[in-house]
């Protein structure tokens, strides 16, 4: 039987596992435009990439409901 703090660890380390294979997609998909490792692409790129990507997609969600009504 796994203890909570057991648990607590696995969880967080399928969630960081989850997190890095999305940043290397990110830097995969960057590489023919910026140079960098996965480290500088998270401290350079992303804080720039936020407001204009994440943001709008929380905000709105993935699809805008003017590109469905047109």
């Amino acid at each position: 039987m796994l203890t909570k703090g057991c648990g607590r660890w696995l969880g967080q380390n399928s969630k960081q596992n989850k997190l890095g294979r999305a940043l290397g997609d990110v830097q995969i998909r960057m590489r023919l435009k910026v140079s960098g490792d996965k480290s500088e692409i998270r401290l350079s790129y992303l804080p720039a990439m936020f407001p204009l990507i994440v943001k709008p997609l929380m905000e709105e969600g993935s699809v805008r409901s003017s590109l469905i009504c047109s």
